[in-house]
């Protein structure tokens, strides 16, 4: 649970910190605007607690039903 004193790897804090990046980066500007990113961490703090440690599902659980529609999707 978010707010108990847990500890991480240093390697956990890199997997949800690019998890956030990425996660922030696939949200459009004005979602961005109106979406608070320590929402975002604090879902993937919750998963990474329940021991998921994949960084594409915990990017997934960090947006969850945030911008559905606005997701950026980079074409390569």
């Amino acid at each position: 649970m978010v707010g108990e004193r847990e500890f991480f790897e240093p390697e956990t804090i890199n997997l949800m910190r690019a998890a956030l990046e990425e996660a922030w980066a696939q949200l459009e500007h004005e979602v961005q605007q109106r979406t608070s990113k320590v929402a975002l961490a604090e879902r993937i703090l919750r998963a990474a607690s329940g021991g998921e440690r994949d960084r594409a599902r915990l990017r997934a659980v960090a947006l969850g039903n945030v911008g559905k529609l606005y997701i950026r999707v980079e074409h390569h």
